[in-house]
């Protein structure tokens, strides 16, 4: 079975770790990937994240897991972002590319593409101000693998 399988296989089981304690980290960090489309995953960011508070979500840092979609039909090219097993958004369209070269490569050497990733927004004050939940990743670019 591949790596990929493997992934994907332990994702939808949910034994994959969103903990920065227990995850090793493939992908250099210096930079910021915004993610998109976490809008539609609200509820799986909140579960991760906590409750909104008057300073934002109780949790922020997170392992993020990133996978090649192939079979989206929307994107052939897309790049889902994981969470854990919380599937939470996408690469925007724009930067696939050089996702697709950097998962392929740590791929070859059994390595899953793993960086830091921060959940934003996710406020809650007084007379309604409220934000909704954010995904961005810690990444340097260009990307680059640490080992």
């Amino acid at each position: 079975m591949s790596l990929r399988k493997k992934i994907t296989t332990l994702l939808s089981s949910q034994e994959i770790s969103h903990d920065l304690a227990e995850v090793e980290l493939t992908i250099r960090g210096g930079g910021v990937q915004k993610v998109s489309g976490e809008s539609y995953r609200q509820h799986k960011i909140r579960r991760l994240a906590g409750a909104k508070t008057s300073n934002g979500p109780e949790r922020t840092e997170f392992a993020a897991n990133l996978q090649l979609e192939p079979n989206n039909e929307y994107d052939k090219n897309a790049v889902a972002v994981y969470l854990g097993s919380q599937h939470v958004g996408y690469i925007p369209k724009g930067d696939t590319a050089q996702w697709h070269k950097i998962i392929s490569q740590l791929d070859s050497r059994g390595l899953a593409a793993t960086c830091r990733a921060t959940v934003t927004g996710g406020w809650k004050r007084r007379g309604g101000d409220e934000g909704h939940y954010g995904v961005t990743l810690d990444v340097q670019k260009p990307l680059r693998v640490l080992r």
